[in-house]
């Protein structure tokens, strides 16, 4: 995990968030996730809306959410974000919730596409150029760990 490209947010729960056993509902975990991440994307210029200008789409896949400790609402938490170094046609991410005190209470890694808009295929990330651009500086940041925009 690189420090550079680490995305970090508190998150306050609402009650809304959990069932009436005070679980957390996992739409509402993917959803901060899917916000977070997007949060992150939009920061390093390969958002919905950059993407989008390209007929194309971030589509997340899969999701894997381990549970350490139950987490409750109303208090409040450190989610953390970070991409991974892409596979083929696959972008996985990590996900991490912990509370004030450092502790992790959940961890995810999940996998991305990208897809295109109109006839929602998958697409190679050769193919689109802002993206390619966009991974080739965040590649060559992570390996030199100064910034070359």
């Amino acid at each position: 995990m690189n420090g550079d490209l680490i995305y970090t947010k508190t998150i306050r729960f609402a009650y809304s968030d959990f069932d009436t056993y005070d679980h957390i509902l996992p739409s509402s975990l993917q959803r901060f996730f899917q916000d977070i991440a997007g949060e992150q994307c939009d920061k390093l210029n390969v958002g919905y809306l950059d993407l989008l200008k390209q007929d194309a789409l971030w589509i997340v896949s899969k999701m894997q959410i381990d549970f350490f400790y139950q987490l409750k609402y109303d208090e409040d938490y450190i989610f953390k974000t970070w991409p991974l170094k892409r596979r083929m046609f696959y972008f996985p991410r990590e996900f991490e919730i912990s509370d004030k005190k450092g502790n992790v209470i959940v961890r995810c890694i999940s996998t991305w596409h990208i897809f295109s808009n109109s006839d929602r295929k998958l697409i190679n990330p050769k193919n689109i150029y802002l993206v390619l651009i966009k991974l080739k500086k965040i590649k060559a940041f992570m390996k030199t760990g100064t910034s070359i925009y």
